[in-house]
């Protein structure tokens, strides 16, 4: 089952970076990830700001990567996923008793793997993907 879940990985990593290296020049780290008591904050270094999500009540932060232009937060309950090019968060709800098995975070995209679920965030669109 986890060979399988890592081919899923290996496959969309492939998918969403091998077009990136195609088309771009160097990838550079434009986002920050910054972890506060009550909130989560990226700085985006394309737009020069800093964007902040409140957490929930309860929520803890359990993990928490940033590469190129992507950004991701792992808590108990959700995943954070920050896009540098669009400047915005995008959030995926975590089923009840969903563990986290890996976090993988490169240039322009980002892969989650839960025992239940697989997901991908792509830079360039600021949204997850999922793969059942």
């Amino acid at each position: 089952m986890k060979t399988n879940r890592r081919i899923v990985i290996y496959i969309l990593i492939f998918l969403y970076i091998i077009p990136n290296l195609v088309f771009s020049e160097e990838i550079t780290t434009d986002v920050i990830i910054v972890i506060k008591e009550d909130k989560v904050v990226a700085f985006s270094g394309q737009n020069r700001n800093w964007v902040p999500h409140n957490l929930r009540l309860k929520e803890e932060v359990l993990l928490q990567k940033a590469h190129g232009n992507v950004g991701v937060v792992i808590t108990n309950e959700r995943l954070y996923g920050f896009s540098a090019i669009t400047g915005r968060w995008n959030i995926i709800e975590l089923l009840i008793n969903e563990k986290i098995e890996d976090l993988q975070a490169e240039g322009n995209v980002a892969t989650v793997v839960t025992d239940q679920r697989t997901f991908g965030f792509k830079a360039n669109t600021g949204q997850w993907s999922e793969f059942k």
